[in-house]
């Protein structure tokens, strides 16, 4: 048997073998994920009708998906830090960009802040750049509309996300940054507050200690996960309004 042959052949074999455990793996872990959608809920709380008002709207991210109770997501993290305000969420799991427009075009203009979490599934999903741009100009218009101060959130570095095989990630690496530039042109021109969650591999505890950082289905972010993002989000957020704990 000549033996270039067989060298072809057994890389041949061994890369069937990584595709048919790449596709079991990630069918199972996409299992796991819409598990975590269909139990979780976002975290809102009613107050005072005079209370200031903070909405949160967006996609699995902005209902908390991945977190081990609402209060861990974004919006619930939002809750403990200000207690003297209500908190509306409006997300709903699998939303791109465009999706959020309805919800937005039917709310009242009462809000004091308006928290923005989206971009997670058109990264994922390959939107086509220009309709984004034009998505997330409309999303932001609609959204200052209702809103006195926008912030705008969306995914970190999707590439380190452990659901994706290891030679993919850099697919998804290229299409989180493609997304991001979007979004943080768009928000700078709208005078949105753009907090940047992305954080190249080297710099990313999502990559470092990855079964931390990511819920079971090794795609949404864990408690950990939520946590960091608030922290970030939170440096920004105490500049403008510092947090208002109960002693």
């Amino acid at each position: 048997m000549n033996t270039s042959f067989l060298i072809t052949t057994l890389i041949l074999l061994c890369l069937g073998t990584y595709s048919l455990y790449s596709y079991i793996r990630i069918q199972s872990l996409l299992r796991v994920s819409r598990a975590l959608v269909e139990n979780t809920f976002p975290y809102e709380r009613a107050l005072a009708p005079d209370a200031p008002r903070a909405l949160f709207l967006g996609d699995s991210t902005g209902v908390g998906v991945g977190a081990d109770t609402p209060l861990d997501s974004l919006a619930g993290r939002f809750g403990t830090d200000y207690p003297e305000w209500t908190v509306e969420n409006r997300s709903v799991s699998g939303k791109k960009t465009a999706q959020l427009l309805p919800i937005l075009r039917e709310l009242p203009e009462h809000y004091e802040k308006v928290v923005v979490q989206i971009g997670g599934n058109d990264i994922v999903a390959f939107s086509e750049k220009k309709q984004l741009q034009k998505d997330i100009t409309a999303v932001l218009e609609e959204a200052k509309r209702v809103g006195k101060e926008v912030f705008l959130l969306t995914a970190g570095n999707v590439g380190n996300a452990p659901l994706f095989p290891r030679p993919l990630a850099y697919i998804w690496t290229q299409r989180t940054l493609t997304v991001r530039e979007i979004f943080k042109r768009t928000a700078k021109e709208m005078d949105v507050t753009y907090i940047d969650l992305y954080r190249d591999a080297a710099n990313d505890p999502f990559a470092s200690d990855p079964y931390r950082y990511h819920a079971k289905d090794l795609f949404h972010p864990s408690s950990d996960g939520y946590a960091l993002w608030y922290a970030t989000f939170k440096k920004v957020l105490s500049e403008l309004l510092p947090p208002q704990k109960f002693e």
